[in-house]
């Protein structure tokens, strides 16, 4: 079991990796390889007389991180995952009231407000205030970054609109509204 637990534990490194740089196919190719590798992993841990609960536990969320495209925190220690240098970007809407709870957000992902983008986001998130108005917009360009951010925002219990499905509202990939 050692070996199938340094196995997964290189191959998480290398996604997060993969995922941090926010380049999608270099992302794809590791994703590819790592389900298939974790998937093999899963069973020989399964079909093992004395099953190491634990270590297959840890492998199974790592293949739902995997399949959803999010950073994983099996296998590596919080300190490993590589952690984002810069502020995010945003903008607030004029004439908008700024929602209760935006001093939690701006603190959380290191927001800094901006009158104009530097340069046009890849993907944008927009932020509802309680009277359900869209208030702040903010701009992200890696896709480790966008996953990051989505993440934090469903941790915390914020609802996307957009739901996994996606689409876009007013050129916003997601649209987080919070119940207060």
């Amino acid at each position: 079991m050692t070996e199938i637990r340094e196995q997964l534990l290189a191959l998480a490194k290398e996604y997060n990796e993969a995922v941090a740089t926010g380049k999608v196919r270099a992302t794809r190719k590791v994703v590819e390889r790592s389900h298939q590798v974790v998937f093999e992993a899963i069973n020989k841990i399964a079909s093992e007389p004395t099953v190491d609960q634990q270590l297959l536990d840890d492998a199974e969320a790592l293949l739902m991180d995997i399949r959803w495209g999010q950073m994983t925190t099996r296998f590596v220690s919080e300190e490993r995952i590589p952690k984002r240098e810069a502020a995010l970007e945003s903008r607030l809407v004029a004439g908008v009231a700024v929602a209760s709870f935006d001093h939690e957000i701006v603190r959380g992902l290191k927001i800094a407000t901006v009158a104009e983008w530097a340069t046009y986001p890849r993907m944008q998130i927009a932020l509802r205030n309680e009277a359900g108005d869209a208030y702040r917009t903010i701009g992200i360009d890696g896709m480790g970054e966008w996953l990051d951010t989505l993440q934090w925002f469903l941790d915390r219990g914020y609802t996307d609109e957009l739901g996994p499905d996606g689409g876009t509202w007013k050129g916003c990939d997601a649209v987080f509204s919070r119940k207060v």
